[in-house]
């Protein structure tokens, strides 16, 4: 996962955990991968395209959230 890749988020229990189901199937562009000390990716920083939620654009995305489309 790069800056600037365009993903959907997709159902998973940790997104249901934060009660992010709203963001569900929306297209968000990431702007930051978010990697453990260890290396290992955990989800990304990622910014809605052309629209807000709860008044705010760029949310955190858990990595079992994320479908890549490009």
């Amino acid at each position: 996962m790069m800056e600037n890749d365009i993903i959907v988020v997709i159902p998973s229990k940790r997104l249901s955990e934060m009660r992010m189901e709203p963001l569900l199937n929306h297209k968000m562009e990431v702007t930051e991968p978010v990697y453990s000390k260890e290396g290992v990716l955990l989800g990304c920083w990622a910014s809605l395209i052309d629209e807000t939620f709860l008044g705010e654009k760029e949310w955190f995305i858990p990595y079992e959230s994320i479908f890549i489309m490009k």
